[in-house]
């Protein structure tokens, strides 16, 4: 460890204990999640008190023995002592053990705390803790629980933060413990499936969707204490999560997402995250809502079912969407009411993972999100694939979630296929433009405070952020040129 973070956690032992405090706070999310805003959310419900034993403010190690190396983490309880109790407390029934690394983001950070067997995950859903007032900072090697952008939201998922995240001090997060061994392994953790878990798929099916999908993501073998610690390593034969982790469940893996997420959660992979546990990360996902989704058949005039093409003026240039109704008529028919609604003028670019998504479709006005919140539609079936300038609409991991929001692929996510991600679109002109998209926010940007606040928190937070001055449908001139259908 360096001698910097070394010095800096000798001072913070010294540091007074304190009691916790709720914070509101801003959340791929994935998942849905999360998926999953900036942090994957984990799954919201009713925050309890953790009981703190006044006397168990000593630090203790933990090691995670994993299948990139084992590092060790020393836990703070007078830095966070509800998360640090919360920590304790799943160590203690073996919750981590056979844990997949879900998320992981090179140069942000590294996720999890979702069980491998879906009935834990379940048990532990709403069982969420109250935030605890931030004293460290989320710099390299601390670890933080993750949480949506809703307060007293933290429940098992965990991260370590892989660079300097100070900006999610801000923001409630509150580290507990910092790694004091083994960061080597850590950074070794493998990344290469990014965000492209869905929180959804996992609260359903748990290790059985991990394995048979993305089955080259690390894990954990074993989460036990130190030398004894500050308490007894509980025997495997207690270890009630670690028996059925790699089992999974029986139930299929179905695309609702998460979280992000919860936002994701989260659930958002939608994104998470995608999506939702409600409020879990997404890991493409959007926002699940619990109506019954809007019927929206697809129309028998045959006008409806010819490509059409919509430009989009953005920040960062324009580029040309070609519509094909024939690939997702439900989708196509959506997307064209919201265009001749003018929707999606002044809407931000929340989510940018490069190599993965850029997402956009909230829109800046709380009122009108408010309006559209529920008009869900109905899914259709999946006809073109997610290769990279394809659209998308993002959708929650339950069935018939899809609402506004939309993502652009930026590259071949064809895995996307199988849990009801169906094309309708595909950029024509102008790829240059959507890859140029200014990702510095990457998933920063809280869905739930979108949806309170719209573009003033966006504008106050992620100044930065690319947006689309306006998106309009063309319909051919007689010269052969194109203009605008939409009156300026």
């Amino acid at each position: 460890m360096s001698s910097r973070i070394m010095s800096r956690r000798l001072t913070m032992a010294q540091r007074l204990y304190f009691a916790c405090i709720a914070l509101a706070l801003a959340s791929t999310g994935m998942s849905c999640n999360q998926n999953a805003e900036d942090v994957p959310p984990v799954q919201t419900g009713g925050a309890e008190a953790v009981d703190v034993d006044q006397n168990s403010g000593d630090s203790y190690e933990v090691v995670f023995e994993t299948t990139a190396g084992n590092f060790t983490v020393e836990v703070h309880p007078d830095w966070s002592p509800n998360g640090a109790a919360r920590f304790k407390e799943l160590i203690d029934i073996g919750y981590y053990d056979n844990c997949r690394f879900f998320r992981v983001v090179p140069g942000f950070m590294v996720q999890w705390g979702m069980n491998g067997d879906p009935k834990l995950n379940s048990q532990w859903s709403d069982n969420n803790i109250q935030d605890d007032p931030v004293i460290e900072s989320n710099t390299r090697g601390y670890m933080t629980f993750a949480k949506t952008g809703a307060p007293d939201s933290r429940s098992t998922q965990l991260f370590i933060n892989y660079g300097d995240n100070s900006q999610l001090d801000g923001q409630g997060f509150s580290p507990f413990a910092i790694v004091t061994e083994g960061m080597d392994a850590v950074d070794k953790i493998n990344p290469e499936y990014g965000e492209q878990p869905n929180q959804g798929a996992i609260a359903q099916a748990g290790n059985a969707y991990l394995t048979s999908n993305f089955p080259k993501l690390d894990y954990i073998l074993k989460a036990s204490y130190k030398d004894g610690g500050s308490a007894q390593t509980v025997e495997e034969g207690e270890k009630e999560s670690g028996k059925a982790a790699d089992s999974g469940s029986d139930d299929e893996s179905g695309e609702g997402e998460p979280g992000t997420e919860g936002e994701t959660s989260e659930c958002g992979v939608n994104l998470d995250e995608f999506p939702e546990c409600d409020e879990q990360e997404k890991a493409v996902g959007d926002l699940a809502a619990d109506d019954e989704p809007v019927a929206e058949e697809k129309a028998d005039d045959e006008d409806s079912q010819k490509p059409f093409d919509v430009k989009f003026e953005t920040t960062k240039g324009d580029f040309v969407l070609e519509v094909h109704p024939e690939w997702a008529p439900i989708g196509a028919a959506r997307f064209k009411e919201l265009i001749e609604k003018k929707y999606y003028d002044e809407c931000r670019f929340f989510r940018v993972i490069p190599g993965f998504v850029v997402q956009w479709g909230m829109n800046g006005d709380p009122k009108v999100n408010a309006e559209w919140s529920e008009k869900n539609i109905k899914d259709d079936s999946v006809k073109a694939s997610n290769k990279k300038g394809f659209v998308t609409f993002a959708k929650s991991g339950q069935p018939n979630s899809r609402t506004t929001q939309l993502y652009i692929n930026l590259g071949d996510n064809e895995r996307l296929d199988e849990y009801d991600f169906a094309p309708f679109a595909k950029v024509k002109e102008g790829m240059e433009v959507v890859e140029s998209i200014n990702a510095e926010y990457r998933e920063q940007p809280s869905q739930t405070l979108i949806k309170s606040a719209g573009n003033k928190y966006l504008k106050e937070e992620f100044p930065r952020l690319d947006s689309i001055k306006k998106a309009r449908i063309f319909k051919p001139k007689k010269d052969g040129k194109k203009e605008s259908k939409a009156a300026e």
